[in-house]
């Protein structure tokens, strides 16, 4: 009994010593993969014959959580010793070649908090092993194949047909147009369309490497709006998210067969292959897709009238009057404004208007471009100054273009609205404005006044002080003079005020 209670004493000394410290081993397997295959991290702990918490924790670096964590325990009794092991792994995939880190582990354990170095893992571009013979023939249905694939189920890398498609189109509309006509160039990205499961991919950035030069055309950037939903399009049985990348407006100077190169991008993306236990993530190296050249069929322009000067497209005219009433000598603008989906830039100004009695001064020209849905509007104005020199009314006669229309394939002839201009004489601005100094002095004064009611009671009270001031000046001269003088002519004594008097007078 005393050998019994000795050796369950040294048992129970031996788990209360697995307690206190928990042998825990962490490993990240194998030391060398390739890209889009799994490293496994595994964390063991031994517990005995107790239950207790056992939470792993870590970070990742140039790795992502393909699957997992996954639970095994096992237990194993070695002379007398009954030891429980529990094992908890995940499947790591790389992101790109170079090093894979796990760092930050840490593993809590009942109330312990127990710390550990990283752990790192060499990710090569070529796969590191070679596909496993199995013992029997799997099937990709096989809900048990991973039983017959060992600890570290990998999916073998996939053939190129099998990921989704990327492509880059350019489109051109129209592909006939005439020249100077306005025609839309489109870049798109293609990715094909699969469901979750499938095996799908997401484009995470893409780089121009050749952009087409555009020799032939006159080309001008449309900005592509923030916020652009992709499309679904169909191509050859197969479905794809397809989104503009680039837009230009081409505007083609001669006519005949021209060519617009093909555009070359350097793509980075993420292909999520189908595995056990869902999707893993691969990030290839990055991938370059090129476009196929486009060729356009430019058409001439009909025999053009002599009035022609070059405007190609659909447009409208505008004209205004400011002020539409002046006097003789003063000055009115006059703004004609073409407007339109076409280039105006090379357009010539149009001849001045013929009015006789007014001097017509040379034109300030402004030319504008506004994004409209697809299409480059584009604005050009040109403002006249009129200055009459006599009174009267005239009336501005209209400003004609002729502009060729795409769409009808035919000539047309615009013309701006008739404007009326009325003239006063300047003798009356004169005499309206002679009556009106005297009354723009007078306002002030009267206004200040009314402004200011207080300032009426100080100036009558300061006139009534300086009134009674003078009153007793006069007074007390007319009083105080002649006694003064009397003295002084008697040769008497003279009196104090006299004294006084002389005295201010030595001095």
């Amino acid at each position: 009994m005393r050998r019994a209670a000795a050796a369950l004493a040294l048992l129970l000394l031996a788990a209360a010593g697995r307690a206190e410290d928990p042998p825990v081993q962490v490993r990240l397997e194998p030391p060398v993969v390739g890209v889009g295959e799994a490293a496994e991290l595994s964390f063991q702990l031994s517990l005995g014959v107790r239950s207790g918490r056992f939470e792993p924790r870590f970070q990742l670096d140039n790795l992502v959580v393909a699957g997992g964590p996954s639970r095994s325990e096992t237990l194993t009794w070695i002379h007398g010793d009954l030891t429980r092991r529990v094992t908890l792994s995940w499947l790591l995939v790389p992101d790109d070649v170079g090093v894979g880190r796990v760092y930050d582990i840490r593993v809590a354990v009942d109330d312990r908090l127990l710390t550990f170095p990283d752990r790192e893992v060499r990710v090569e571009a070529e796969p590191q092993r070679p596909p496993q013979r199995l013992g029997r023939r799997a099937r990709p249905d096989d809900p048990f194949d991973l039983l017959f694939r060992g600890v570290l189920p990998r999916r073998s890398r996939p053939r190129p047909h099998d990921r989704p498609q990327l492509l880059l189109q350019a489109e051109v509309e129209p592909r006939r147009p005439y020249v100077g006509q306005q025609a839309l160039y489109t870049l798109y990205l293609l990715a094909e369309r699969r469901r979750v499961g499938e095996g799908r991919v997401s484009v995470e950035t893409i780089f121009p490497r050749r952009l087409p030069q555009f020799r032939g055309f006159w080309s001008q950037e449309v900005p592509l709006p923030e916020h652009l939903q992709p499309e679904v399009v169909q191509q050859e049985g197969r479905f794809y998210w397809r989104q503009p990348v680039l837009r230009r407006a081409l505007f083609p100077f001669r006519a005949g067969e021209q060519e617009i190169e093909g555009a070359e991008a350097e793509l980075r993306a993420v292909f999520f292959e189908p595995t056990p236990f869902g999707e893993e993530p691969v990030r290839p190296a990055p991938i370059r897709r090129e476009s196929a050249p486009l060729r356009l069929d430019v058409r001439s322009l009909p025999d053009p009238p002599a009035s022609f000067s070059g405007a190609v497209g659909s447009f409208a005219v505008d004209a205004a009057l400011e002020p539409p009433a002046v006097a003789a000598g003063d000055a009115a603008t006059l703004t004609l404004t073409l407007r339109g989906t076409g280039q105006l830039s090379g357009l010539p100004d149009p001849p001045p208007p013929e009015l006789p009695g007014i001097r017509v001064l040379p034109p300030h020209e402004a030319t504008d471009h506004q994004l409209r849905g697809q299409e480059i509007l584009a604005s050009r104005s040109w403002r006249y100054t009129l200055v009459p020199e006599g009174a009267g009314r005239w009336t501005v006669p209209p400003v004609r273009w002729t502009t060729f229309h795409p769409g009808s394939g035919e000539y047309e002839e615009l013309a701006s609205p008739p404007l009326a201009l009325a003239v006063a004489p300047p003798a009356a601005a004169a005499e309206s404005g002679a009556a009106a100094p005297p009354a723009a002095l007078a306002a002030p004064a009267e206004g200040w006044l009314a402004r200011y009611p207080q300032w009426r009671w100080a100036a009558l009270g300061l006139g009534a002080t300086v009134l009674l001031l003078l009153a007793a000046a006069v007074v007390w001269r007319s009083a105080g003079v002649p006694a003064t003088h009397g003295a002084a002519a008697d040769g008497g004594a003279p009196s104090r005020g006299g004294q006084g008097g002389s005295r201010k007078a030595d001095d």
